[in-house]
């Protein structure tokens, strides 16, 4: 989720940015076929060493009422088949064609083993046989157990991709042998460190981390639930130490942000905020507070609001420690 630009309610709202126009002129396609009305932001810049102006990337605006049913739609979108490259074109050159790079395709398989010693082989042969008496004799005497299938997807492959054509990969896609995705690296800057990256367990998407200051150490992970969306986010800063900040989801919908504001352990304020946005409780936490709790799926059911609460004013927080 991202922040709607500061001015009246009745501004468009920017719902998501995107590294490629045409990745965000899908979106709002897909938008315009739930009726939402939806416009693109196109983002410029002077290139340092040539001066020529270059898109690096636009964002799409939706009307503030509209923007719980945008994001709900656009969690929901499929990865396009190369995200996160920033377009390169000038303003000069928007309409010429691009080049487009090979991919490498290389695939792992496991290293072959060094040879064990005869001893090693004997104590592999009675430890072998001493597993299938008790095997044999659990087979005969105790319950019958159903066999699990044969791990055949022990075996995963990898797409490389060159994006700006320096020779140098920067998108790599594990897949297991049967094409189903195991994890998604990439490095959106070019400067040959990942950004980013998705893993996917059991034939679901899992977790994303992010590099925020690009010093090779994650700095953010993601949490997915399983039907897909984001669950909760840790923010640590340097990829280590306590998490600094939390934002748990409902249905993929920001809906509580927990901040440790003295590098404590204790998070030490909470705001919870409604699908458009608007804050319902913004107060400290005291120590040990039930919210430092890790997150559960499903979270429990939000009780019903209390009219007395909602008319309260908002407490004042603790000041963060320098």
């Amino acid at each position: 989720m991202t922040d709607s630009p500061s001015g009246p309610s009745s501004q468009p709202r920017i719902i998501r940015s995107f590294a490629r126009r045409d990745d965000a002129e899908r979106a709002r396609d897909l938008l315009a076929e739930h009726e939402i009305t939806a416009s693109l932001q196109e983002f410029w810049m002077a290139d340092p060493k040539t001066g020529v102006r270059e898109m690096r990337g636009c964002a799409l605006q939706v009307p503030p009422e509209m923007a719980s049913d945008a994001a709900r739609l656009l969690l929901r979108m499929p990865p396009s088949e190369a995200p996160g490259r920033p377009s390169t074109q000038s303003a000069d050159s928007a309409a010429a064609p691009r080049k487009s790079s090979g991919s490498r395709l290389r695939r792992r398989t496991p290293e072959a083993q060094k040879k064990s010693g005869s001893i090693f082989m004997i104590g592999v042969a009675v430890l072998g046989a001493a597993l299938f008496l008790l095997y044999a004799g659990n087979a005969l005497l105790g319950p019958k157990q159903r066999r699990a299938p044969a791990d055949d997807e022990a075996e995963t492959y990898t797409i490389d991709e060159d994006l700006n054509g320096d020779s140098i990969a920067d998108t790599f896609r594990e897949y297991t042998a049967l094409g189903r995705p195991v994890s998604w690296q990439e490095d959106r800057n070019f400067d040959g460190t990942i950004d980013i990256r998705w893993i996917w367990q059991r034939q679901k998407i899992a977790y994303r981390d992010r590099d925020l200051d690009g010093d090779g150490r994650w700095d953010e992970r993601t949490t997915f639930d399983p039907e897909g969306l984001p669950f909760y986010t840790d923010l640590r800063p340097g990829g280590s130490g306590p998490i600094r900040t939390r934002r748990i989801f409902r249905d993929g919908i920001l809906w509580r942000t927990l901040e440790d504001l003295n590098a404590d352990t204790q998070f030490d304020t909470v705001t919870d905020t409604d699908e458009g946005g608007d804050i319902l409780r913004r107060e400290p936490l005291p120590p040990n507070a039930p919210e430092n709790a890790t997150p559960q799926y499903p979270l429990p059911p939000l009780p019903l609001p209390d009219p007395e609460q909602m008319s309260a004013p908002l407490k004042a927080l603790p000041p963060a420690n320098p």
